[in-house]
């Protein structure tokens, strides 16, 4: 007869662990890696949005200063302002009414 070794319980059981415990450190560090990245994209989102506002309050500004002297430059800095946020999608959708709101009654004023 030949005589076949077979492995001891303890080196199986230790095997197993150690791939374990690497299968869940491995998903681990990828929910980290994708929770970093979801934490960057909405950072970035929020700076776009921050940006999105600065502009709009920036051209409300400019063209309530261009008013009186050139009512043709303050409509043109309104109507890009305008189009700026109709094409936005950063800002949250009723900051973005209520900015639009806002430009628009900025814009019929100029026209007037």
């Amino acid at each position: 007869m030949s005589s076949t070794r077979l492995p001891n319980a303890s080196g199986v059981l230790a095997v197993c662990f150690g791939l374990l415990v690497s299968a869940t450190a491995g998903a681990q560090t990828s929910k980290r890696q994708d929770n970093d990245l979801l934490d960057q994209t909405r950072r970035m989102n929020q700076i776009a949005a921050e940006k999105v506002e600065s502009d709009v309050r920036l051209a409300l500004r400019d063209a309530q200063r261009l008013a009186s002297s050139d009512s043709k430059k303050a409509i043109e800095r309104l109507t890009k302002a305008l189009t700026a946020l109709e094409q936005d999608t950063a800002l949250a959708p009723s900051r973005r009414e209520s900015l639009l709101g806002s430009v628009t009654l900025d814009y019929w004023v100029a026209v007037q």
